[in-house]
């Protein structure tokens, strides 16, 4: 089986390729879970067209931008951090 055979592959690299390997994944899991998390807050924040609080929502909605840019820059900078390291 190919993912027995990986494993095996990564028990005998050193231990600081697979701690390397670890903070990959766990960036990467966690980004994705973070992805869909903020995919779905932003859903239930958008506003509906018949909804007469638009100035009540306007805070959550810039603070919704707001982490979305932080997110894409972070995203930004691993993704040149890992090119330049691989």
């Amino acid at each position: 089986m190919p993912l027995i055979e990986k494993i095996e592959e990564l028990r005998n690299k050193p231990e600081n390729v697979r701690y390397r390997i670890l903070i990959a994944s766990i960036v990467a899991i966690m980004s994705i879970i973070v992805f869909v998390w903020l995919s779905v807050i932003n859903i239930s924040l958008e506003p509906k067209q018949n909804d007469k609080n638009d100035s009540a929502l306007a805070p959550i909605n810039a603070v919704a931008n707001t982490v979305k840019d932080g997110f894409s820059t972070v995203k930004t900078q691993l993704k040149s951090l890992f090119q330049n390291t691989i």
